[in-house]
C-alpha cells in the first residue's frame, strides 16, 4: 500500500474539516470515534472480504478506546496514531464482584467495590483464526485479558509482526500470546513493544518462533510465573530476543525471565532459546514473595531430544527485604533428563542480596551440557545443590 498517498488523504481531511469528506483509499479503512465510514477497528476488519498476499489492506486507526473484539483476517495491518492514544481492549467484560455483579465493565475500577472486584473480560482483543496469517500491529496498545488468542491447530505459515506497540494490561489476569492448542506453528515477530504482565506472556507452541528486539517488561506487584513460559508437550520451538528491560519490585509471587515448569512431556524436537542483552531486576517486599530466580528449568518427566538455552549479557539482580525469601539466578532442577539439555551462560552477572538463602547457581542434579560463564561475579558462595555442571567459571 502507498502509505504516502494515505498519509496526504488524512492530512486534507483533517484540513477540510471531517474524516468523511475524503473517501477511504483503496486497501484502507480509517477508524475514528465520530465522523469516519468506521467507528470500530471490528467493523472496519470485518468490511474486508477479498485481502490477499497480492492485495493487502491497512486499517489506519485514530486515538480513542475501541472495545469490540477484531476477528483478524490474512494479508492485513492495523495502524494507530501512537500506542498512548490508540486502545483496543476487545469485548466488554462482566463483573464478578462489587456492587453491581454481572455488570458490564472494561476494567476493574468499572466494578467499583469492594476494591478486589475484577472484570471478567468475555473476549480477547485480536482473535487469530485457524490459518490466519500475515496480520501486522503498529502504533496502538492491545488490551483485555488475551491480547491475542489463537484457535488451536494454528498453520506453520501463520506469521504476524508487532512494532512500536504495548501489549497487554496489568488490570487483567494476562498472557500476551496465548494458544490454547498443543501444537500450533505461529511466528510473531516484534520490535520495540512494551509488555503489561499478569501471568505469562510468551508461551511457544511446537514448530513455533518468536523473535524479539528491544523489549520492555512491567509486572504487577504480584508478579508473573514466567514471561518465557512454555506448558506441556511444548518442544520444537525457538524463541530469539535481544534487548530486554524489566525492574519490578513485588508484594507477592514470583517474577521470572524464563520459566521451565515440571510436566513437559515427550517431544521429538528440542526447543531453542537465545536470550541476549536483557536486564532483570526483581526486588521482593513482602513474605509471600518467597522464591525468586531469573531462570528456572524445572523437570521435564522422560523428554529424550536435546534442549539449547543460551544466555549472552543477562544482567540477573534479585534483593530480598525478609530472610524468607529465597534467591537463584539461575535455578537447576534435579531431573536426569536435564542431561540431555545445553545451557550456556556467557558475560552478564548475578546480583543476589539481602537476608535468607541466595545463590548465583543451584543445581540440584546432572546436567553435562551446562556452562556458566558469567561476566561478573558479585557474590561470595554463588554455587550451591547436589548436582553438577560441566564448567563454572567468572570472567570479571
Amino acid at each position: 500500500m502507498n502509505m504516502k498517498r494515505v498519509g496526504t488523504s488524512l492530512a486534507l481531511a483533517l484540513l477540510f474539516g471531517t474524516l468523511s469528506a475524503v473517501a477511504d483509499p483503496p486497501q484502507t479503512r480509517i477508524v475514528c470515534k465520530s465522523g469516519c465510514t468506521y467507528s470500530e477497528v471490528a467493523d472496519a476488519v470485518d468490511s474486508i472480504t477479498d485481502s490477499a498476499t497480492d492485495k493487502r489492506y491497512t486499517v489506519v486507526v485514530y486515538p480513542g478506546t475501541y472495545t469490540k473484539s477484531i476477528t483478524m483476517k490474512s494479508y492485513v495491518g492495523i495502524v494507530g496514531f501512537d500506542s498512548a492514544s490508540t486502545i483496543i481492549l476487545g469485548t466488554d467484560g462482566t463483573c464478578l464482584g462489587g456492587t453491581n455483579p454481572g455488570s458490564p465493565c472494561t476494567q476493574d475500577s468499572d466494578c467499583i467495590s469492594p476494591p478486589s472486584a475484577s472484570c471478567q473480560l468475555s473476549a480477547t482483543a485480536i482473535f487469530i483464526g485457524t490459518g490466519v496469517t500475515e496480520t501486522s500491529f503498529t502504533g496502538v496498545t492491545i488490551g483485555n485479558r488475551y491480547p491475542f488468542f489463537w484457535s488451536a491447530g494454528g498453520s506453520s505459515s501463520t506469521t504476524m509482526t508487532v512494532n512500536n506497540c504495548t501489549v497487554g494490561a496489568l488490570d487483567y489476569s494476562t498472557d500476551c500470546w496465548y494458544d490454547t492448542g498443543t501444537s500450533a506453528g505461529h511466528y510473531i515477530y516484534a520490535t520495540n513493544v512494551t509488555l503489561n504482565v499478569n501471568a505469562d506472556c510468551i508461551m511457544p507452541t511446537p514448530g513455533s518462533r518468536f523473535i524479539g528486539r528491544n523489549l520492555t517488561v512491567i509486572s504487577s506487584a504480584a508478579g508473573t510465573t514466567g514471561f518465557i513460559r512454555p506448558g506441556q508437550s511444548k518442544g520444537g520451538w525457538y524463541v530469539d530476543i535481544d534487548g530486554i528491560s524489566h525492574v519490578s519490585t513485588l508484594t507477592g509471587g514470583t517474577d521470572r525471565l524464563f520459566h521451565w515448569p515440571g510436566g513437559i512431556f515427550g517431544t521429538t524436537t528440542g526447543p531453542i532459546l537465545k536470550i541476549r542483552n536483557a536486564v532483570w531486576s526483581v526486588t521482593t517486599t513482602g513474605t509471600t514473595a518467597a522464591t525468586q530466580t531469573c531462570v528456572n528449568v524445572g523437570g521435564v518427566n522422560g523428554v529424550s531430544t536435546t534442549g539449547d538455552f543460551e544466555f549472552t549479557n543477562l544482567d540477573c539482580s534479585l534483593t530480598a527485604t525478609d530472610a524468607s525469601q529465597t534467591l537463584y539466578g539461575y535455578n537447576i532442577g534435579s531431573d536426569a533428563d536435564l542431561a540431555n539439555f545445553r545451557m550456556h551462560v556467557q558475560g552478564g552477572s548475578t546480583l543476589t542480596s539481602g537476608p535468607g538463602t541466595r545463590a548465583d547457581v543451584l543445581q540440584n542434579g546432572t546436567a553435562s551440557g551446562f556452562v556458566f560463564e558469567m561476566g561478573s561475579n558479585r557474590n561470595s558462595g554463588t554455587f550451591s545443590g547436589g548436582g553438577t555442571v560441566s564448567t563454572i567459571s567468572y570472567h570479571p
